[in-house]
């Protein structure tokens, strides 16, 4: 199976979606996820799901989230949880060792020539 993210439109806010497809592309269920902008998912060694909400419309709201399955209304869910907070997150990849690498756009000082971006190093067993 297959789970993909549908960031939903960038002045709406709280209308990402997540959406699973079987092997042969038909789509098996869409799930609500009350984030903003999903712009990377990936699932950890550990095998939690994990999301980046770009957060376009207010973007203090960005972070990286955990995303796990519940139930709501006898109907399957998902609860997502902060972990962090984060400045314009853009892409996420999980190393071996379970320390996951995090691109963000980030904000230049007023007046910097130095641009905002960054690569950041996240650990502590996710």
């Amino acid at each position: 199976d297959l789970v993909v993210s549908q960031m939903g439109e960038m002045n709406v806010p709280g209308d990402s979606l997540l959406s699973f497809y079987d092997e042969e592309g038909k789509l098996l269920l869409n799930l609500e996820t009350g984030l903003h902008d999903i712009d990377a998912l990936a699932y950890s060694p550990k095998g939690y799901l994990y999301a980046l909400d770009f957060a376009w419309s207010d973007t203090s709201q960005g972070g990286l989230f955990r995303l796990d399955a519940s139930r709501e209304d006898g109907k399957q869910a998902v609860k997502t949880s902060k972990v962090t907070s984060l400045d314009k997150p853009t892409a996420m990849v999980f190393g071996d060792d379970g320390t996951l690498y995090v691109t963000v756009i980030g904000s230049a000082a007023e007046g910097s020539e130095t641009p905002g971006g960054k690569l950041l190093k996240i650990t502590g067993g996710l």
